[in-house]
């Protein structure tokens, strides 16, 4: 399994700043690209001399394409691809009830769909060494690689990506708003009314395919003793043996509130 996780490290491409432990070997520049668009449009219309009315419907996406530091699918630098959606709808209408009265209206509509997914999004476990029942599990909220940190006398840059870097997000509301001015000479008095509709639907996990630290203490003489100068994480790594790791399944977050 050690191998097959090392080989989503990149090669080195520089020279090292120490030659014996190897370290700083490695090197990447690149862009993070960003598209968007966006569509407005409103149509005005007098039904009558006393009734007019306007709609407006705006409409608008975009995709992102993060840096990936390591070009492989181990990376733990950018964030991942992610995608986005909005809508949003407006209907005014007003109404003239007298020379002194006037009536308004509007309803308002708006729904927003985001998703960011790793780098290594629907990866085989199975092919990394991984058990298929620690796979299944895995996928009950997102296969994706998984994150190991190597520290203690040599460390390395981890892998896998941030924790929390797969999210979905889907708001929606509606609000309706209702009001009557009346005016006079003297005074302007306006009464009305609101109501909303608040939609959430939200998900983001941390670390759905589990994380790992290693660690010296496998390696050095005595376990339980602390030294300094004894044990490398990179060799409790390639011996399978972490000092500590976990996976969370965080539940996802539905609601609506009406007021």
């Amino acid at each position: 399994m050690a191998r097959n996780l090392a080989a989503y490290w990149p090669k080195p491409n520089f020279t090292p700043r120490n030659p014996y432990t190897q370290q700083d070997n490695f090197i990447n520049s690149g862009p993070s690209k960003t598209d968007g668009w966006n569509q407005n449009t409103r149509w005005d219309h007098n039904w009558t001399d006393r009734w007019r009315m306007w709609l407006r419907v705006s409409q608008g996406g975009g995709s992102g394409a993060p840096f990936n530091g390591f070009g492989t699918l181990g990376s733990s630098i950018g964030d991942g691809p992610w995608r986005d959606r909005r809508v949003q709808v407006s209907m005014d209408h007003t109404y003239t009830l007298g020379s002194s009265m006037v009536a308004n209206m509007r309803y308002a509509f708006s729904r927003y769909a985001y998703r960011r997914v790793p780098f290594s999004d629907g990866i085989d476990l199975v092919k990394l060494g991984f058990s298929q029942q620690y796979a299944q599990i895995a996928a009950m909220r997102g296969l994706e690689f998984p994150g190991a940190d190597v520290s203690s006398n040599l460390s390395i840059t981890r892998l896998g990506q941030p924790g929390y870097t797969r999210m979905a997000n889907h708001p929606m509301n509606h609000s309706l708003t209702g009001s009557v001015s009346k005016f006079t000479s003297r005074h302007n008095f306006k009464w009305g009314g609101e109501f909303r509709v608040l939609i959430l639907n939200y998900s983001q996990y941390g670390r759905p395919s589990g994380n790992y630290n290693f660690r010296r203490e496998w390696t050095q003489r005595e376990i339980n003793t602390i030294s300094s100068v004894q044990g490398v994480g990179l060799a409790s790594f390639l011996l399978g043996l972490a000092a500590s790791g976990n996976m969370t399944h965080e539940p996802s977050a539905a609601s609506t509130s009406k007021y």
